[in-house]
């Protein structure tokens, strides 16, 4: 506004921008050149605008000399106040004085500091009136503006001291709003000071850059309280016998009836989740209880849980499974791993009662509320699982365990107010003064943690007068400036560890000549409440909310420092630490993006955002292998949002990206990633990446475009596969080949190269350290399908079996279609074994759609040969309505025309010819597979209409399409139809010849049970 009303500058869009900026407080606008960049740290700040009223007419009634004597003494005025009580002066502005109270030393009761410093202004320009009357027969007429809020500011060190943020903007309107000798109170400061203070509510006032005015007080007066101090004693439970009572109700719920059961706490920070947890396993008895806590930082570090809890647990043969997993190079999938923890869990409870308590489940990975989701549906044995979380969980995951019924649900409330003051008491409360003890019963609001920490200022001569800071993290500000250099310096590198850290870290983080002193710090901090001891020279912040508050308040160059010391500590002293690329990763990129927000750009800056988006792109192809995808996503996603745009991984990582985004269904997402990478990687002159990211962005395309063929896709595999083979990319090959035999034999019915491309694929895979399940599952389809002879294939599956499968994803893929192929020989009680244990294998991996399409459609099948056509219905029923639901539409076009075989069977030709349309209507172009199912039940259907000329037409036309296909079953069922459709038509030669070769297809297959059906068929045909 001074450049625009007094200079005449233009208020162009440069202008409205800075404004904007520092009205929102956007660092990465404000730390340019034009700010200093030692600006690094947020706070809550509290603002404090005096100036003068139309001073040109003051200066009008005096010289320059009196002028200038006038104004020096309105300065010494107003800056004597602002100083004595505890605030800054900022800047001289005209006649204009900006105050903060907050910088360098933060305050509980900087708010109302700065309102008894306004007051004081106003009483001591009052009495500089009269001295200026007697002397100059003048006076000054004031106004003032008062807000606080969170600004930006610079360290304590610095030469020069900036505050600058939307609390800085609002004061000066308030300020320029207010009459003369007035003093003007935000909405914020007003809050802060209402219990102390006597307001006249202004209404509201516009703000420009404030999209909703403010709420705004004329403060009249203040009125004084006197404070006390005390040391705090350890807390002891108060309330909670409602919630106490059902969590241990659940324990014995679970107990009694040898059956897994799950509470889950929700409540606010610092209401007593843990507390409560704490108690219900310190009473219970004959019990083993292990935990484990989410962290909040380091996306993707979904098992670190499971790695705590199982800590904590005896050896045995279980758990070295699930560490086993866990650290394995090459991982099992996300759901083996979900089952090998409930085997865990499992055979604990033979031994007695399990309980397991996850803390902090607001911060957990989808991929490890998968796994709770898991051990509460499929587990079996005594085991009780508490749950402790923020309100977040069920806000940005209200279906995490809808609609169980063995599940619990515990809502902590804030303590009454009778049992926040009986709490107080236990905590050595009781030497308060009445009015200051009323004044933290209410502010805690029955939030322990809030009481305590309260307590604790108050106890430490540190709470002041009545005024408290509006939000726990400004209390505890107030109590960290409160701390030596060498606690704050310690405390400071533990809360760039995390909540939890060791002693020996903070150690190798600190100066040398601060190292002798850490012991002492670090008791003195547990002493005070900063801290607990957690054995083994390990250290737990007493609430994320006190390392939040830690961390926030230090430097950002110092926190940018401290992170990438870090990552090359857990480097050298930690090198078997388990997901050392996430730790690592996460530590280089908040380095990283410290120095960014700092305006820096050098060499050293470029080198954290390589080494972190290489450490985060590993943590995510790790994640990739195990099939974690939402922690897939969020690590490659980090990881390519800080390398340089010119790093080849930086494209590399795309690729994998691509695929973890489609396997979560972001598709539109998906796309983008891969269309960025083949135009960055084309930039780059990286032909082999550019061909890998075209290749996955056909696959993604594929399914989702209407008229789509495998073309494309076949051809960006022909370009790619001699540059990887050129390369010897195993990995890039290994996707080639893979999807090359999906293209080959689930959209062209060609199943023998399928099976030779996935048998390449297999290959490719082993050599890169990809897991192998899904090429296997490839091979088996293409064996069931294809042209392999029966026992052949059979024999082929189960050596697969023996010397291939690594795991139990592995093992179902091979056995749904073994079992499939038991059934084309005769053995339908075994094929329904397989295929049975298959499916079970697949609810237990948490794979519902193997378990629904694959099993459901080798089943269906085998129920239709086994003469049990209801059976057969009954299954494709429940699979079509699915995969109606999921919009799985190019499956639901074979599997409709599947159903509509078993309905005709069963004469139902009604509801066959509408799942014949159905089918019809999702077949893509160039889907043969889909085609040469509902094609025929088409015909059959029109059989019955009596359509018989478009019937012929249409059998003899799936007849030519399936004769480019090797799919021997498919063909020969196709060849059936139209024996039926030509002995329904009266031609009993031409049918004759299609049973013949539907038997001649048969007996090459080997399908036993399907060529005796058609023998008897022709054998009837003969007679007629």
């Amino acid at each position: 506004d001074t450049l625009v009303d007094e200079l005449g500058i233009e208020p162009g869009p440069e202008l409205k921008e800075l404004e904007a900026a520092i009205l929102r407080q956007d660092e990465s606008l404000l730390l340019g050149e034009t700010v200093p960049a030692a600006m690094q740290f947020r706070r809550l700040v509290t603002v404090l605008f005096v100036d003068v009223v139309e001073s040109m007419a003051l200066a009008d009634a005096l010289d320059a000399e009196a002028l200038g004597v006038v104004l020096r003494r309105y300065f010494e005025t107003v800056a004597a106040a602002i100083t004595r009580h505890g605030g800054t002066v900022e800047k001289y502005a005209g006649d204009a004085v900006m105050a903060a109270f907050g910088v360098p030393i933060a305050h509980e009761d900087d708010a109302l500091r700065a309102a008894r410093a306004a007051l004081d202004v106003r009483v001591g320009i009052a009495a500089l009136n009269e001295q200026l009357r007697q002397q100059h027969g003048v006076a000054l007429e004031i106004r003032i503006g008062l807000e606080a809020g969170e600004v930006l500011a610079t360290p304590t060190a610095a030469q020069q001291r900036l505050v600058t943020g939307e609390a800085v903007g609002i004061a000066a309107k308030l300020e320029q709003t207010a009459g003369a000798d007035e003093i003007v109170v935000g909405a914020v400061a007003g809050r802060l000071i209402d219990h102390a203070a006597t307001l006249d509510p202004l209404g509201e006032i516009a703000i420009k850059g404030k999209r909703e005015p403010v709420h705004a007080y004329r403060l009249r007066e203040l009125s004084p309280v006197a404070p006390a101090f005390e040391h705090r004693h350890d807390t002891r439970l108060v309330g909670r016998k409602r919630e106490l009572a059902a969590l241990r109700k659940t324990l014995k719920r679970s107990a009694d009836d040898h059956a897994v059961r799950i509470a889950v706490v929700v409540g606010s920070p610092g209401v007593g989740k843990s507390r409560l947890a704490g108690e219900l396993t310190r009473r219970a008895k004959g019990v083993a209880v292990l935990r484990g806590r989410c962290l909040s930082y380091g996306d993707g570090i979904t098992y670190w849980p499971l790695r705590e809890a199982l800590e904590r647990a005896p050896e045995g043969e279980e758990r070295d499974a699930v560490l086993a997993a866990l650290d394995a190079e090459a991982p099992p999938t996300a759901p083996e791993i979900a089952w090998l923890f409930r085997a865990f869990c499992e055979a604990r409870s033979r031994e007695r009662p399990l309980v397991l308590v996850f803390d902090d489940l607001h911060w957990a990975e989808q991929t490890f509320l998968e796994l709770v989701e898991h051990l509460v549906d499929r587990g079996e044995g005594s085991i009780a699982v508490v749950c402790l979380a923020r309100e977040e969980l069920l806000e940005d995951r209200p279906a995490f365990l809808e609609e169980r019924t063995n599940v619990d649900r515990i809502h902590l409330d804030p303590l009454s107010h009778d049992e926040t003051d009986a709490l107080l008491e236990t905590l050595g409360g009781t030497i308060l003064e009445s009015d200051q003890r009323t004044r933290i019963v209410d502010t805690a609001e029955g939030n322990p943690l809030f009481l305590e920490q309260l307590l604790a200022l108050a106890l430490e001569g540190g709470l002041g007068e009545r005024p408290l800071p509006e939000t726990i993290q400004a209390l505890l500000a107030a109590r960290l400036d409160r701390l030596g250099p060498g606690e704050r310096a310690v405390l400071e590198r533990g809360a760039v560890v995390g909540k939890e850290f060791a002693a020996a870290d903070v150690v190798a983080l600190l100066e040398p000549e601060a190292v002798p002193t850490a012991d002492a710090h670090l008791e003195t901090l547990a002493g005070r409440g900063f801290v607990r001891p957690r054995g083994d020279g390990a250290f737990v912040f007493r609430h994320v909310l006190v390392q939040e508050a830690v961390y926030r308040s230090a430097p950002k160059r110092l926190r940018a420092e401290l992170h990438e010391r870090y990552a090359d500590r857990l480097d050298d002293a930690h090198p078997d630490l388990p997901d050392l690329d996430e730790f690592a990763g996460y530590h280089l990129e908040q380095a990283y993006r410290l120095r960014t927000e700092l305006g820096e750009s050098d060499r050293r800056t470029e080198r954290l955002a390589e080494d972190g988006g290489r450490r985060l792109g590993e943590a995510g192809v790790l994640a990739l292998k195990r099939g974690d995808m939402p922690a897939t996503v969020s690590l490659l996603e980090r990881a390519i949002s800080v390398l340089p745009a010119s790093d080849t991984l930086r494209c590399e990582l795309a690729c994998e990206l691509g695929i973890g985004l489609r396997a979560v269904g972001e598709f539109e997402a998906a796309s983008k990633a891969l269309e960025e990478a083949m135009r960055d990687s084309r930039k780059s002159g990286d032909r082999r990446v550019e061909l890998r990211a075209r290749i996955e962005s056909e696959y993604v395309l594929l399914p989702r475009t209407h008229g789509a063929t495998g073309d494309a896709l076949l051809e960006a595999a022909a370009d790619g596969i001699p540059a990887f083979e050129a390369t010897r990319d195993d990995r890039s090959l290994g996707r080639a080949w893979l999807l090359v035999g999906f293209v080959q034999g689930a959209r062209r019915g060609q199943h023998k190269a399928r099976e030779e491309a996935a048998e390449r694929a297999l290959v490719h895979y082993k050599n890169s350290g990809w897991p192998t399940s899904t090429c296997l599952g490839e091979i088996a389809k293409a064996l069931y399908y294809g042209p392999t002879p029966v026992p052949e294939a059979i024999t082929r599956c189960e050596r697969l079996l023996k010397v291939e499968v690594a795991d139990r994803a592995g093992r179902a893929n091979l056995e749904v279609f073994l079992g499939g192929l038991m059934a084309q020989r005769g053995d339908y009680d075994q094929a329904r074994t397989l295929v049975g244990s298959a499916q079970a294998t697949y609810m237990d991996l948490g794979q519902w759609s193997a378990a629904a399409m694959d099993c459901g459609a080798i089943l269906g099948e085998v129920e239709l040969r086994a003469g049990e056509a209801l059976a057969a219905v009954r299954i494709l029923s429940g699979l079509c309505v699915e995969l109606e639901h999921a919009q799985a539409f190019s499956h639901l076009a074979s599997r409709a025309g599947d159903l509509a075989e078993a309905l005709l069977v069963l004469g139902r030709v009604h509801e066959a010819e509408r799942w014949v349309r159905t089918a019809e209507a999702h077949s893509a172009h160039d889907d043969v597979d889909a085609q040469l199912i509902w094609m025929p039940a088409r015909a059959k259907v029109l059989v019955h209409r009596r359509a018989l000329g478009e019937a012929k037409d249409l059998a003899h036309a799936a007849v030519r399409l399936s004769n480019a296909t090797d799919a021997l079953n498919s063909r020969a069922k196709v060849h059936a139809a139209l024996g039926e459709v030509l002995r329904v038509a009266e031609q009993p030669d031409g049918a004759t010849a299609a049973f013949a070769e539907a038997l001649r297809l048969y007996e090459l297959k080997g399908n036993v049970t399907a060529a005796a059906e058609t023998a008897t068929l022709l054998d009837h045909l003969a007679l007629v």
